[in-house]
């Protein structure tokens, strides 16, 4: 007898041909949304290394010549690196999601970003928990890496789902199961 889930699963000929024809229909939705968090660590990256350039060489004419100014100095470059992963971090998940309702939904570039908008807490909310599981079990080391493979569709279910938190990555590892 014939599973009925096995009989609605589209032949692959079939989905790689759906997958072209959508493709070619928002290519440039698609390679704008991927753009963002392109240009952005590329930028962050220039920035970060000029400050740092620059504080370590302050920082070093400070310490030579007996100054106290040096630490201040590096309590403000530790801050400024710290806003920009946290700004890295949030484009990238912003990013990402865009990505993943512009396909759902075939919607546009700014609509895709709009809607996207809603579902950045929550992502962070299930990435904070997945880092949470994944840093508990380290010391087992082929545990995250199971892990890894069960929580891999959890932005996914966020925002086809819109479901935050434990139920994500439950969700998540049944969609793994089997494999």
């Amino acid at each position: 007898m014939v599973d009925e889930a096995f009989s609605k699963i589209i032949p692959v000929r079939d989905l790689l041909k759906s997958s072209w024809v959508d493709l070619k229909s928002h290519l440039w939705t698609y390679l704008g949304i991927s753009l963002i968090p392109t240009v952005t660590m590329f930028f962050s990256g220039i920035a970060i290394g000029f400050v740092s350039m620059g504080s370590l060489a302050v920082i070093s004419t400070q310490v030579i010549s007996g100054s106290s100014a040096a630490s201040v100095i590096f309590l403000i470059l530790l801050i400024v690196l710290i806003i920009a992963v946290l700004v890295i971090n949030f484009v990238f998940t912003w990013s990402q999601l865009a990505l993943i309702v512009a396909i759902s939904d075939k919607t546009g570039f700014w609509v895709s970003f709009g809607k996207a908008r809603h579902f950045i807490i929550k992502a962070w909310w299930v990435s904070f928990l997945f880092g949470f599981l994944i840093f508990g079990s380290f010391p087992t080391i082929v545990f995250p890496l199971v892990m890894s493979i069960w929580f891999v569709f959890s932005n996914y279910i966020v925002v086809s789902e819109d479901t935050t938190g434990l139920n994500v990555l439950l969700k998540s590892r049944e969609y793994t199961r089997g494999l």
